[in-house]
């Protein structure tokens, strides 16, 4: 899956320990941002970068949908103009 590679990632280049990795996907992941305060060795740099590797992992996911409905919309187009 990309969006826990690059939280952990973003995490690690930002200084995270590797043991805490876990705990910061697991919070990002179960929506609850306000724990991440409480993952031993978390600073805000850290939270800062995995939120943006969360981010950019949700915005790249986006990427495959379009590709995947643009057919669609090239046949809904053609068909239109028949």
């Amino acid at each position: 899956m990309q969006i826990p590679d690059k939280i952990a990632a973003a995490a690690i280049e930002a200084g995270a320990q590797p043991a805490s990795v876990p705990a910061i996907i697991g919070v990002i992941a179960g929506n609850k941002m306000s724990s991440l305060k409480g993952v031993q060795g978390v600073t805000p740099q850290v939270i800062t970068a995995a939120l943006g590797g969360y981010l950019d992992a949700w915005a790249t996911s986006f990427h495959y949908v379009w590709y995947a409905v643009l057919p669609f919309c090239v046949i809904s187009v053609i068909r239109q103009h028949l």
